[in-house]
Order: structure tokens, then C-alpha cells, then sequence
């Protein structure tokens, strides 16, 4: 989100500012994250890389199209690297945010 002071002409309206603009951040703003779209086929487990500069300690999978249960995958997650699985019977295709 971008602010433009152009228009506070004191502390108290910079404030103002300010706390309206902080407060309608998104979750992906408010975290050091990375979002990734991904389709797995079913029961498959899939590799890609990692964005963060450490594993991450959380992820929410904000989106998802088809029947499938995704996971982490079985193989261990590293600063380089990241794993999901999709244990489901169909394919899926799903958003993630991956979050430090």
C-alpha cells in the first residue's frame, strides 16, 4: 500500500492517516510471505522453491479448486526448497500463502 503525505499538515493528522491505512492492510502485507498457485495431480507430491529467505512457520491455503487434502509433503522442508501433497483422489488446484 502506498501513502501520500502531501496533504498532513500536523502530527495528529499524520497519525490519522495513518492508522487508516495500516488498518486496511491485507494479511499478505502484514507478513513476510510469498504466494504461490499451484495444481497437484492426485495422490502426488510436488517440489518447488522456497521464496523466504528460512523455512516457513506457517501456510494458509487461501484458495482451492477440486477435492484433494493437501499437506506437507513428506519430504522435509528446507531454505531452498518446499513440499505439498495432494493425498486426495482428484487433481487440485490451489493458492497458498507461505508465511516466515
Amino acid at each position: 500500500m502506498k501513502f501520500r503525505l502531501k496533504n498532513v499538515k500536523n502530527l495528529t493528522s499524520l497519525i490519522q492517516f495513518l492508522m487508516y491505512g495500516l488498518g486496511r492492510l491485507d494479511l499478505k502485507e502484514n507478513t513476510v510471505s510469498f504466494e504461490k498457485t499451484l495444481t497437484i495431480a492426485a495422490t502426488t507430491e510436488i517440489n518447488f522453491a522456497n521464496q523466504l529467505d528460512t523455512k516457513p512457520s506457517r501456510y494458509i491455503i487461501t484458495s482451492q479448486k477440486g477435492n484433494g487434502l493437501v499437506t506437507k509433503g513428506d519430504t522435509l522442508w528446507t531454505n531452498t526448497k518446499l513440499t505439498l501433497k495432494n493425498h486426495g483422489a482428484s487433481s487440485v488446484d490451489i493458492t497458498v500463502l507461505f508465511m516466515k
